[in-house]
């Protein structure tokens, strides 16, 4: 065998360790993509590059791919970081838990649930154009992972908000545009409103060069296949952990808080801010019946962006 009986032996407690800090995070621990790209910034938050999105390709649908997650910290110190089932139309218990809290009209269960916001993201092949900090990337497909604000930019450009103004689809090959993507910290948060369209251009000089870009992309149906997610009951069972559920509550440590920001990586999800979403004490709902994911804001300028692709 590869690995002796010595080795193993001497690597016990390295080994038990490391097996202590995963089950206490309930085997969620993510190891980095280095599929995705992610803007770099300095020490003022600040940073810039020049991206270009590209068209869904390897029989994918639409140029994106969305996701919804939670990441909070319950009543019990322990942390909830998962990817919701909600992000291709299954029910999620924290999305029944907020659901039942609105429903109940009470402000302060309301407010409660406020802090265990859902996190919506998107993914979609990018062209990095030009990345002053990292010009090794410049040339290289890569996924990236943006938010709300930025799928609004490119939602500005599909339907503009004035007649005279005629609609661009971005991610076209030979009538879009690259996107000048900036962002600053504004009031402790990732800002992207400096950020804007260049003008109408091919994504590369030739037909070769443009079919050895899409030959690179990523297939996104993978973010959206039901195996990626935990099931209802699994999900349900953490949940109750992190709210204290049917458990005594325990003070969470900081090697704990430490490795849950850890696992949520860079955020490129605009105002998203982990410290801010931490949960305070809360009622746990009981008896409350599984649901549909319920429709959101977002899942309407997705159906019309989709409207809107099937007419090109």
């Amino acid at each position: 065998m590869a690995t002796t009986l010595s080795e193993l032996r001497k690597s016990r407690s390295t080994m038990m360790d490391k097996i202590t800090k995963e089950l206490d995070s309930g085997g969620n621990r993510r190891e980095k993509d280095d599929r995705f790209w992610s803007l770099s910034r300095d020490k003022a938050g600040t940073g810039s590059a020049i991206i270009r999105f590209l068209p869904p390709v390897n029989g994918d649908e639409v140029p994106w791919v969305k996701v919804c997650s939670y990441g909070f910290q319950g009543p019990s110190g322990k942390w909830y970081i998962n990817d919701s089932p909600s992000s291709i139309g299954e029910a999620d218990p924290v999305m029944e838990y907020n659901a039942a809290a609105y429903a109940s009209k009470d402000e302060e269960r309301i407010e409660d649930a406020k802090k265990r916001k859902r996190r919506t993201q998107f993914i979609s092949n990018i062209l990095v154009v030009k990345d002053p900090a990292n010009p090794e990337n410049e040339g290289k497909v890569f996924l990236f992972k943006y938010g709300k604000k930025i799928l609004d930019m490119i939602m500005s450009k599909a339907k503009p908000e004035f007649d005279s103004e005629e609609p661009i689809f971005v991610w076209d090959i030979d009538e879009g545009c690259n996107f000048k993507i900036r962002i600053k910290n504004v009031a402790g948060y990732p800002n992207y409103d400096s950020s804007e369209w260049a003008g109408i251009s091919a994504v590369a000089d030739s037909d070769k060069e443009i079919e050895a870009i899409l030959n690179k992309c990523h297939k996104l149906a993978e973010f959206s296949d039901p195996s990626r997610f935990k099931t209802y009951d699994a999900l349900k069972k953490e949940f109750d952990r992190a709210m204290g559920v049917g458990e005594a509550a325990s003070a969470p440590t900081r090697r704990a808080e430490e490795k849950s920001k850890a696992d949520l990586g860079d955020d490129d999800g605009d105002d998203f801010n982990l410290e801010k979403e931490v949960a305070k004490a809360a009622a746990p709902v009981r008896n409350a019946e599984p649901k549909p994911a319920a429709k959101q804001d977002d899942d309407d300028d997705l159906d019309e962006f989709k409207r809107m692709l099937e007419n090109i």
